[in-house]
């Protein structure tokens, strides 16, 4: 099963013929850290690719949000989603903002597998929203691994998106 990629226009939020809502957590949370600059220019559009319940949203130019939705996430599902970010693996550093759903789960095999993906990825800077002990500390040992592959990675773990988008948005204006 191959994800969809659509692009999605922030200005009316509009994809593929038909209006399309986000739910309020997923908008703006402040001029100086919600939407991206590429959402916030009118007419301006961002890529969305989706694999079962996951997707994940090229907010910018060095900024990638994945959403994980219920159901568990697959390293071949992690791979699709992942073609997207690395079109981007030229620029010098990523930031990315990871959201798990409480339902969210990862079978066995799937850390290995992803720490594998990245591991010729530029350095990075992670934000992610878990709320569940078990995601939080799977993330953890995903980001040592990644770390002992060579891949410089800086994690920063909330319990909500406001919180980690800050967090993100910060990192990103001090390598600017």
């Amino acid at each position: 099963m191959r994800g969809q990629t659509e692009r999605v226009s922030w200005a009316g939020l509009y994809i593929a013929g038909r209006t399309h809502t986000r739910k309020k957590e997923h908008r703006s949370t402040g001029p100086s850290y919600g939407m991206p600059a590429a959402a916030r220019t009118i007419g301006m559009a961002i890529e969305v690719k989706k694999v079962a319940n996951h997707e994940l949203i090229h907010e910018d130019e060095d900024f990638f949000v994945y959403r994980f939705g219920p159901g568990a996430i697959t390293g071949e599902q992690m791979e699709i989603l992942s073609e997207l970010e690395r079109r981007s693996w030229d620029r010098p550093y990523i930031f990315d903002l990871i959201v798990f759903d409480e339902q969210t789960s990862i079978p066995p095999g799937t850390l290995t597998h992803v720490a594998k993906l990245f591991r010729h990825s530029p350095p990075r800077t992670s934000s992610f929203v878990v709320k569940s002990f078990f995601l939080r500390t799977s993330m953890e040992f995903l980001v040592r691994t990644t770390r002992l592959l060579g891949v410089k990675v800086e994690a920063g773990f909330f319990e909500n998106e406001q919180s980690a988008r800050i967090w993100v948005g910060e990192k990103r204006r001090d390598r600017k």
